[in-house]
Parts: C-alpha cells; sequence; structure tokens
C-alpha cells in the first residue's frame, strides 16, 4: 500500500509540475467579444515578433485533441479539421509572414463554446522549445491517464479567451481556451453593444 501511495504522489508532483511548467511557456490569453452569428477574430501573433518561414512551419488552432484550423508548409491542410467548423474558418494568408496567426471564424455558433489553443512550430528551427501542452484534463487515476498531451517543438502557444454574446434575450455563450463556458440570458445594451464592437480586433 505504502508504494502504491509514493506512485500516486510521483504522479500528483509530476503533473503539478507539467501544469507550471505550461503556464510560464504560454503566452497569457487575452479576451475577444463576438455575437453569435457573426465573424470573430480569435489574435494569436509570433512573440517575440517575427517573420515565419511559412514553407517550413505548422500552425495549429485546437480544441483539446480536435483541429479547428491547420496551417502546414504555406498552405491550409483541413483534411481532419473537426466538421463543425468547415468552411467557417481562415488564417490571415497575406499577414501571416509578418506574425499575424489569429484565426477568423464566421457565422459563430453556440457550440463554438470550448477551449481554444493556439500553437505555432516552426519545423527549420533548433530555437523551439520542447515541452508538453497540456490539451484534455481527466480524473486522477494515474500519470497514464491524468492527461492527454501533445508532445513538439514549439516555437510558442497562445491561450485565449472569448466570449459570445446572443443579441437580445438569447442565451449569452462564452468560449475560451482558458476557461469554463456558460451559457445565460443577459440584457443587452446599445452602449455596450457599440464598446464591444470597437474592441473586436480587426486586421
Amino acid at each position: 500500500q505504502m508504494c502504491g501511495d509514493r506512485v500516486i504522489a510521483k504522479d500528483i508532483y509530476l503533473a503539478v509540475w507539467i501544469m507550471l511548467f505550461l503556464l510560464l511557456s504560454c503566452q497569457l490569453g487575452t479576451t475577444c467579444h463576438a455575437f453569435v452569428g457573426e465573424t470573430v477574430v480569435l489574435p494569436c501573433t509570433t512573440t517575440p515578433p517575427g517573420e515565419p518561414t511559412l514553407s517550413k512551419s505548422m500552425l495549429y488552432w485546437q480544441i483539446g485533441t480536435n483541429l479547428v484550423h491547420f496551417f502546414k508548409n504555406g498552405q491550409d491542410s483541413l483534411d481532419g479539421q473537426d466538421e463543425k467548423f468547415h468552411g467557417r474558418t481562415s488564417l490571415f494568408l497575406d499577414q501571416m509572414k509578418h506574425g499575424n496567426l489569429s484565426l477568423k471564424i464566421s457565422n459563430v455558433q453556440l457550440q463554438d463554446d470550448a477551449e481554444y489553443s493556439c500553437i505555432y512550430r516552426q519545423t527549420d528551427t533548433s530555437q523551439g522549445q520542447n515541452f508538453l501542452l497540456i490539451s484534455h484534463v481527466q480524473p486522477l487515476r494515474g500519470i497514464t491517464s491524468i492527461f492527454k498531451t501533445i508532445f513538439h517543438s514549439v516555437s510558442f502557444c497562445s491561450l485565449l479567451l472569448l466570449e459570445v454574446y446572443v443579441r437580445k434575450k438569447s442565451p449569452l455563450l462564452s468560449f475560451s481556451t482558458s476557461g469554463l463556458l456558460k451559457a445565460r440570458h443577459l440584457p443587452l445594451h446599445p452602449p455596450f453593444e457599440e464598446t464591444l464592437r470597437n474592441n473586436v480586433p480587426r486586421f
């Protein structure tokens, strides 16, 4: 029994270390806003700013292990894209060489609520960081089942919070890369709506 307790304690220690390492390795999240049915931009830029070699790089936009958008070696590669995002996602291809890796999602839907992550990998560099990106958390049953992870030579990753509001009396929707999501009803007033629009990133 004592041996088993030691194994569990070791697993917990390793899990905590991985989580701390993730927090230190990823950019702090930002908060974005959008209305259901409209278009939203999830911002993601290289840090420090630089000019990626698009022909030798990969960009993942993911919800856990589900692929929202994938860019590889200079072009979109959407064969494995989650079906609910088909035809609704795009990148700013003319600005990617300047470090703009943001994702545009059109016709935002209620089911879009989730945790989103932006992961950029420069495949021809030896300067990328090696780390574990926690993409999904499971109940504690030993280290093999605590986390489902992705391991890459990653230049950086970014976590974002997106809150989506439905007009008038529709449910409030939040979806993010750094929090849990709930729908609720809130009144929207014109001044708030106008401020919200002015704060949505545009490229």
